[in-house]
């Protein structure tokens, strides 16, 4: 049976750089071996922010990254040796974390978005190392969408931490809110609630699960995809707001009636934003979308303002410190 640095060890040489760093940064080891895997964490982060603004080449990133594993290397030889302070752990706590991540890209009947997949992926790479049961879903058609949100809900259990994410185009229709999936055709507005999905719907369904905590991440208020002279008396910029029952967290792009950015980069500026502040630890999810809100105002200079609605019953960090 491997030992917990030879897990460690294992993923460094699968590439997994990312999760190594995860599973130490919720380690209980010594302050001082705690800093030392931040710097760590904060230099990787500082790479991947590089790669995505396009500032290093694909040379100059595998250069830094290996660096970076050689000293992770080095530093994990230190803790080979059996200590007291050290007790790796992956599960962490008795609440199952499940989420259900959606990336839709490859529209084939409206405008095409560049970056809701690298969103997804990242995002679901992002969640498994926080430990949540990750089911990723690429460019799903309407009949795959719709069967993906019931087997979800279907395995919410009993004080679960339910996720849904969803990065793609999204529309407001006479104040419904839809999320759009790839196959989406619609010559009349009668067609949207054919060929959507709408997040009240989800909301209902989700809310009726025995959850704990529900969280739906939405970065889907771009653009309008369809023909504006169909659309323009009916169809509204951004999202309208929503009521959920007790136990919601939900995120949104950008406040109601707005359009977000799909980013410069390899990713949407509020995804980016998301991932870039999700390992802080002891942030409640409260004050990290706070820290989300703020950084992607200051890289907007003001143009998209996050927004959030919350009916929790209970706090929820998606990092604890165990000192």
């Amino acid at each position: 049976m491997e030992s917990n640095v030879e897990v460690l060890k294992r993923l460094l040489g699968q590439g997994k750089m990312e999760k190594a760093l995860c599973i130490l940064l919720d380690t209980k080891i010594s302050k001082g071996d705690f800093e030392e895997v931040t710097v760590l964490s904060a230099e990787y982060n500082e790479v991947l922010k590089q790669v995505r603004l396009g500032i290093i080449d694909t040379r100059e990133e595998i250069l830094l990254k290996s660096r970076l594993v050689n000293r992770l290397m080095a530093f994990l030889n230190g803790l080979e040796y059996p200590r007291p302070d050290v007790e790796l752990r992956v599960n962490y706590n008795s609440n199952k974390r499940k989420a259900l991540v959606i990336g839709c890209s490859e529209y084939e009947h409206v405008g095409k978005l560049r970056n809701p997949i690298n969103d997804a992926v990242r995002m679901a790479q992002k969640l498994e190392c926080l430990g949540f049961e990750v089911i990723l879903k690429k460019n799903p058609q309407l009949k795959d969408l719709k069967s993906s949100f019931l087997s979800f809900e279907s395995v919410l259990g009993v004080d679960d931490i339910g996720l849904l994410f969803f990065a793609g185009h999204g529309i407001q229709v006479q104040g419904e809110n839809y999320l759009v999936p790839v196959d989406a055709l619609v010559d009349s507005t009668n067609q949207i609630s054919a060929t959507c999905v709408k997040l009240d719907d989800l909301l209902l369904k989700m809310g009726a699960s025995e959850a704990l905590i529900k969280i739906i991440l939405l970065d889907a208020c771009r653009n309008n995809p369809f023909d504006r002279n169909m659309t323009q008396r009916v169809l509204r910029s951004g999202f309208a707001p929503t009521n959920a029952a007790a136990g919601f967290f939900i995120g949104y792009a950008t406040a109601p009636g707005q359009v977000a950015s799909d980013g410069t980069g390899n990713h949407g500026l509020y995804t980016g934003s998301i991932l870039e502040e999700i390992e802080g630890r002891n942030n409640s999810i409260n004050q990290l979308f706070q820290k989300v809100r703020q950084k992607v105002i200051d890289e907007s200079n003001g143009r998209q303002v996050p927004w959030d609605s919350s009916s929790l019953l209970k706090d929820f960090l998606f990092i604890e410190n165990n000192d």
